[in-house]
């Protein structure tokens, strides 16, 4: 029981110290290290019942620049094909109610001291989502890795979080 109590306080205080060097950046220099491309690495869910499961969108590219603009697209790769170019009507109302395809621009505002960055939606897949506002706690998992969370307000049930891993695209 001891050995447990004391790798416990290990840990929290390493991951405290990890959510201090996160809180330590200024909005600035999290924007600076937000620029470029990112490509998805993993999408993972967690469920109410505390079961994991991988979201079925695996496949995205994640844009910040350095004027705090942004632009996010991703999709299951494995999705339903068209007959041809142009949908069919029920081809095109699939592939919009699926969940397999989301996309949206917007205006990044760094909230780096508190560990957040604000999406302010100026063009989205979902037209009543354009205006709105998606939160994405964040953390560096070094210098090529971001973690994103969605906002816990935004999951809807059963998912209580919903983390998505992002590389960034090297030349």
């Amino acid at each position: 029981m001891r050995m447990s109590t004391v790798l416990a306080g290990a840990l929290a205080t390493v991951l405290g110290g990890m959510a201090n060097a996160q809180s330590e950046l200024t909005n600035e220099e999290a924007l600076r290290r937000f620029v470029g491309v990112w490509s998805l690495v993993s999408w993972q869910e967690t469920l109410a019942d505390g079961t994991k499961r991988r979201h079925p969108v695996t496949a995205g590219q994640i844009i910040y620049t350095d004027i705090g603009r942004m632009c996010a697209v991703v999709m299951d790769p494995n999705r339903a094909t068209w007959q041809s170019m142009t949908p069919t009507a029920e081809e095109a109302l699939a592939g919009m109610n699926s969940g397999v395809f989301y996309a949206y621009c917007a205006r990044a505002e760094m909230h780096a001291p508190e560990g957040y960055v604000l999406h302010h939606a100026l063009i989205d897949k979902v037209p009543n989502a354009v205006g709105g506002v998606k939160k994405r706690w964040f953390e560096f998992l070094g210098a090529d890795r971001v973690l994103l969370k969605i906002d816990p307000a935004e999951l809807r049930a059963p998912v209580v979080e919903s983390a998505l891993v992002w590389e960034r695209v090297v030349k």
